[in-house]
């Protein structure tokens, strides 16, 4: 059981030596449209642009995202490091948000989130 809790403690301890990079965005979309495929306001069906179109009519324009983390551990790391459990907080998010179909100006701040992933 000791040597299970120690080497558990090593692979926590050696994140210290991982570099996390934001990786990419996937699944994004701007009042429920998803927009990973569109590239212009041109490539949007009747249906899509009629929603965006009444999601901006009513003030209402929510952004939902997944944001991949990339972690890169050093080679000559000989612990494989392990990420039990991560909490996060966005704090502020961008006002303006330049998308394909142009820049969106939020009239005020992006409402904070906090999650926690994995663990107890």
């Amino acid at each position: 059981m000791v040597l299970l809790a120690c080497a558990t403690v090593r692979g926590v301890l050696a994140l210290r030596r991982v570099s996390f990079d934001l990786d990419r965005a996937a699944d994004v979309r701007l009042a429920g449209v998803p927009l990973d495929d569109v590239r212009s306001f041109s490539s949007l069906d009747l249906r899509d642009g009629a929603r965006l179109a009444a999601a901006v009519a009513r003030g209402e324009v929510p952004l939902a995202f997944n944001l991949w983390v990339r972690g890169e551990t050093p080679a000559d790391n000989r612990v494989t490091a392990r990420l039990v459990r991560m909490s996060w907080t966005l704090l502020r998010a961008v006002p303006v948000l330049d998308t394909p179909l142009g820049a969106i100006r939020y009239p005020e701040p992006i409402t904070i989130v906090r999650r926690t992933v994995g663990g107890p």
